[in-house]
């Protein structure tokens, strides 16, 4: 270990670490002054922010005198601007090149948050392996590993906090990606913006950032609890194998037999970065009805789950003649028309998806239209990048803004 001078904040102000006077989380403070490595008097800490094991991302956060100059020997951001030179709360993507200059490194492509001059956050991939060489590379530099409760951010009390525990829940990428995001200070700011649009009278523009995060939380509230989707239709329409094409596994038996499927199969998956869950049901019969008892409570229990579920995928299979059977109820429903590699080419019907199982014909399509009817495009896009609420606690806190919000107008009317 060098005792090279880093040049981190060279021309920055000096400051009380994490803990001192004019410490708070998230609030810029200017850079810290020159630092030699080791890091004297402990003044560098790290720690695992999210559970060990398999995930979708993992967060290592690190703070003290001596983070700055820490990461900027570790990681190279993508781009021309330097570390030292980007703003606080800047996401930097780019390489952790750890103790070995990156050979061989498992970190590899990592993201960087600056949440503070002394609070850091590295996000990398899920897994042990890139979150453990991340710190073992700051132990190397005289880092303490330290309980995620130690992380000055962490307070259970705080949205930071809530969102900590929150990604120990996040099933895919797109709810980590969102969650980390809040973790970050995304929803923070989104509400100090309210409030200060609130202070300034400027009901217009507080109201619409209101709607707006209101909007957000209806996907938000959704990113600890996957999407039901079921999958219903005629008796062998094609359902199950229709599930095990998308699963990409057999997770659901499947037989030419009429009437196979007697219960609803779930089947959990991640398409395009959200989690959902498929429900493969008992196929539904026309007039001759169920062929039994037992397939009668099946037939029940589908139509129960498609009034619950959040979408149904109602099959039709291609090679048969109308049914007489209508679409299953629910809060959204997309037709498809399963089984076209049983039939001589020729278009769907409007409004339907055309797949195959078999030969993997429209299911691209057909996740694609699954995602988009619940996380339409535009939506996301505001996901990703802006404040999200995602406990019914965040909700409560912009009623009780826009609450100041029509006492103020009151007045001014």
């Amino acid at each position: 270990m060098d005792n090279s001078v880093s040049t981190w904040g060279k021309t920055g102000a000096s400051g009380s670490p994490p803990g001192g006077s004019d410490y708070v989380p998230g609030r810029p403070l200017g850079r810290p002054a020159e630092f030699r490595w080791p890091a004297p008097d402990g003044s560098l800490a790290a720690a695992l922010l999210t559970p060990p094991g398999r995930g979708a991302l993992a967060v290592v956060a690190v703070w003290g005198r001596a983070a700055g100059p820490a990461v900027e020997r570790l990681f190279v951001p993508h781009g021309a601007v330097p570390l030292a030179e980007r703003r606080l709360d800047a996401i930097s993507a780019g390489l952790w090149r750890g103790h070995d200059g990156g050979k061989g490194s498992v970190a590899a492509e990592t993201v960087v948050v600056i949440r503070s001059r002394f609070c850091w956050e590295i996000h990398c991939h899920g897994g042990n392996a890139a979150s453990l060489a991340i710190l073992a590379d700051l132990q190397r530099l005289g880092a303490a590993c330290q309980s995620p409760l130690a992380w000055p951010g962490a307070r259970p009390e705080t949205i930071a906090g809530e969102a900590l525990e929150a990604l120990a829940s996040a099933g895919g990428a797109k709810a980590a990606q969102i969650l980390c995001r809040q973790f970050s200070g995304a929803l923070d700011s989104a509400l100090n913006s309210l409030a200060e649009r609130v202070s300034a009278g400027d009901f217009l523009a507080a109201a619409q950032l209101a709607a707006d995060l209101r909007q957000a939380a209806s996907i938000g509230l959704r990113l600890l609890e996957p999407w039901r989707v079921v999958v219903a239709g005629g008796v062998n329409a094609g359902k199950s194998s229709l599930v095990n094409a998308l699963a990409g596994y057999g997770r659901c038996i499947v037989s030419a037999m009429a009437g196979t499927t007697r219960d609803v199969v779930e089947t959990r998956l991640v398409l395009d970065g959200w989690q959902i869950v498929l429900v493969d049901t008992a196929g539904l019969r026309g007039i001759e009805g169920p062929a039994g008892e037992t397939e009668r409570c099946g037939i029940a229990r589908a139509e129960e789950a498609a009034r619950t579920a959040d979408l149904v995928l109602h099959l039709t299979a291609a090679a048969a003649t109308a049914d007489g059977l209508p679409a299953p109820r629910g809060q959204g429903t997309i037709e498809v028309w399963s089984k076209i590699d049983q039939v001589d080419t020729r278009p769907a019907p409007t409004g339907r998806i055309a797949t195959s199982a078999s030969t993997g014909e429209g299911l691209d399509a057909l996740a694609t239209a699954i995602i988009s009817h619940l996380v339409p495009p535009a939506i996301e896009r505001r996901l990703l990048g802006g404040g999200v609420p995602f406990l019914p606690r965040h909700l409560g806190l912009i009623d009780g803004l826009l609450a100041g919000h029509d006492a103020r107008r009151s007045r001014c009317q």
